[in-house]
């Protein structure tokens, strides 16, 4: 067993700090969503410092021990997904409800890291929507603690030195996600095999202080003890004399990582190792240096360590919650800085109440077995409930029907030619069939349109093929994340497959060509030049669609949430506030580009938007909504573009 270590408190105070104002005020620390990696590399020290310990010792138990487990991890855990759930209740849509539930209901079985797996792509929810997104790192640490004590005793008991299980996992996970990354940079963020290494950092650790112990273990015959060879011990006892070097060291890595990494697909891989390699030699370097006992042990960064798990439970869900409330309640409001303060020190005050009033007496005192028993019936009544709220679709009936029937419309992603003609991954994009992608591709003399672009093209791909009929031909094909550049700073794999549209055009010569993107500062340049480059091949007639209305939240639950919050459950049709501003500078900029190239310019934003604000529906029902989510439309909202420029295709 090991004796417990202030210093690691205020480790824990760091990374837990670190994690709620990235949360909270992301550019005050953009690292610190490192603090999880923090607490990875702490957990792998201390759980295995205690089986390592306990097995040597002939003393370890399974059921002990999972049985600590629970009554460390199920209390906290438990409030949070109580609250998140009662929140829900009153606060949140149908849809957002049901999304809530299948949330708590993956993180009472510790699986929340393959849910949000499955979760990412183009059409993924913002993160601040999902209120137990932070769960993910907490079920890998889990599946670590379901896996790890089999492996370890295991290992032990076949009277093998874990040194080099720990040494060998540490390496294989740490490639495995380096070289996924590469092929899938998610998978690389959520998977356990990915991740496992930098809890293995940890018992790496373990193992070395424990080696000295087990060498005199193993000299006094032992059974389960085992023999450390000298490399390492000469090695260890070495850097054991410079424990105020190795402490600056650990410290100054982890700083750096704390301001200097940014999240992004790049991350985990090679970065993780800052604050990995950082928190190691911390741990290492012992309780007794300066930095561990005049810093990392000071009262107030202890009492924040002690509360830290509930705390990281707890500050990211109130974050959440109060986002969406506000952008509800308030057209799209964003959380004010008076606000974002007040929800952190409700989530400091809430932890140290959940520490004091649960935590401690659960995990103290008599009467293990029963407290570990009724923490498991109160898991499964939760898993229960979140069950029966997916099944029944997060319950509608909680609202005024004529919210519901906002809250429930959705027209999903068949109408975009999903996975044929509109592609979400670049890989897929590869077997693009130009052909297939064609409506009358068997009657030759019709004129041509080509729709080329990226899901700002998808989404009108329906309604402008509807309009044409059978008066013309219409190729489209378009691709997530890839507006419709040759070059700038689009992806490669982008400029790639845009180049193959690009040979098409020139090879097929339509009588018309639409560009329609996402458009930002960095394609506006590029597009001029893409427009230049068709202009040359011949295409005679070019329209480019600016950028439609992006609402901060989903249009059809502004709509439904205003209707719920009036007594005479009136629709209301224009909203300011919920709206990015942004598009009408970039309207403009896009609208100066068409008239210095000379080509037909439609401007979203002209069409559904004025002083007053932007149209979310022409009528009082979900068929006339314009906006399908945050920033694509539905189809009627793409007729009225479409029905803007009148046939064009004739002309």
């Amino acid at each position: 067993m090991i004796t417990h270590r202030s210093d690691i408190d205020g480790m824990r105070a760091v990374a837990v700090l670190a994690v709620v104002l990235f949360h909270a005020f992301p550019n005050v620390m953009p690292g610190g969503f490192i603090g999880v990696d923090v607490f990875f590399v702490i957990s792998g020290y201390l759980i295995s410092s205690i089986i390592i310990g306990q097995q040597a010792a002939g003393a370890f138990s399974f059921s002990d021990f999972y049985g600590r487990r629970i009554r460390r991890i199920f209390p906290a855990l438990e409030v949070a997904l109580v609250l998140v759930f009662a929140l829900g209740w009153r606060m949140f849509s149908p849809p957002e409800l049901e999304a809530a539930s299948k949330q708590i209901g993956m993180g009472t079985v510790f699986l929340s890291n393959f849910l949000f797996y499955s979760e990412t792509g183009y059409f993924d929810s913002a993160a601040i929507e999902k209120p137990l997104l932070h769960l993910w790192s907490l079920s890998i640490e889990e599946q670590f603690y379901l896996l790890w004590p089999l492996l370890l005793v295991g290992w032990m008991r076949m009277r093998w030195n874990p040194l080099y299980l720990v040494l060998g996992g540490t390496i294989g996970s740490f490639a495995h996600q380096v070289l996924l990354l590469k092929a899938d940079s998610s998978a690389a963020f959520y998977l356990p095999s990915a991740r496992f290494w930098e809890l293995m950092a940890g018992a790496l650790v373990a193992c070395i202080h424990l080696s000295a112990n087990m060498q005199t273990a193993a000299a006094q015959g032992r059974p389960l003890a085992w023999r450390t060879p000298s490399l390492v011990l000469k090695l260890s006892a070495l850097l054991a004399r410079i424990p105020n070097v190795l402490s600056v060291i650990g410290a100054a890595l982890l700083g750096w990582g704390l301001y200097t990494i940014k999240q992004g697909p790049q991350f985990p891989g090679y970065q993780a190792l800052y604050p990995v390699v950082g928190t190691a030699l911390l741990i290492f370097s012992g309780p007794n240096n300066a930095l561990s006992r005049q810093v990392l042990s000071l009262r107030p960064l202890v009492l924040i360590g002690l509360i830290s798990y509930p705390l990281y439970l707890l500050h990211w869900p109130l974050l959440s919650i109060g986002h969406t409330t506000m952008v509800a309640s308030q057209d799209g409001q964003e959380l004010s800085l008076a606000l974002r303060l007040g929800l952190v020190a409700l989530s400091i005050a809430g932890s140290a109440a959940i520490y004091k009033v649960i935590e401690k007496p659960i995990r103290n005192g008599r009467r293990s077995l029963a407290k570990t028993v009724l923490l498991c019936v109160v898991m499964g009544i939760i898993a229960l409930a979140s069950w029966a709220t997916c099944r029944e679709k997060g319950l509608p009936w909680r609202l005024a029907p004529e919210a519901q029937a906002f809250y429930s419309f959705d027209e999903g992603k068949n109408q975009w030619d999903y996975g044929k003609c509109f592609f979400e991954s670049e890989k897929d994009a590869m077997k693009i069939d130009i052909d297939g992608c064609t409506s009358n591709r068997d009657k030759a003399g019709l004129p041509q349109v080509y729709l080329w672009g990226d899901s700002h093209a998808a989404h009108l791909s329906k309604a402008l093929s509807t309009a044409v009929n059978d008066s013309a031909r219409v190729t489209h094909l378009s691709l997530g994340r890839c507006p419709p550049v040759l070059d700038g700073n689009a992806m490669p794999e982008c400029l790639k497959r845009n180049q193959v549209i690009f040979e098409d055009i020139k090879r097929s010569q339509p009588q018309v060509v639409v560009l329609a993107g996402f458009w930002d500062q960095w394609n506006y340049q590029p597009v001029a030049k893409t427009i230049s480059e068709l202009k040359n091949a011949g295409i005679k007639k070019i329209i480019l669609v600016g950028p439609t209305v992006r609402w901060k939240r989903m249009p059809r639950f502004v709509i439904a949430d205003a209707i719920q919050a009036d007594p005479l459950r009136r629709v209301r049709r224009r909203y300011q506030r919920a709206v990015v501003p942004v598009e009408e500078s970039q309207t403009e900029a896009l609208r100066e580009i068409a008239a210095q190239q000379q080509v037909t310019y439609v401007a979203p934003y002209d069409l559904f938007c004025d002083r007053d604000g932007c149209l979310a529906l022409t009528g009082d029902t979900p068929d006339t909504m314009i906006g399908s989510d945050h920033a694509h439309l539905t189809v009627f909202g793409a007729q009225q573009i479409v029905s803007a420029l009148g046939p064009f295709w004739k002309q």
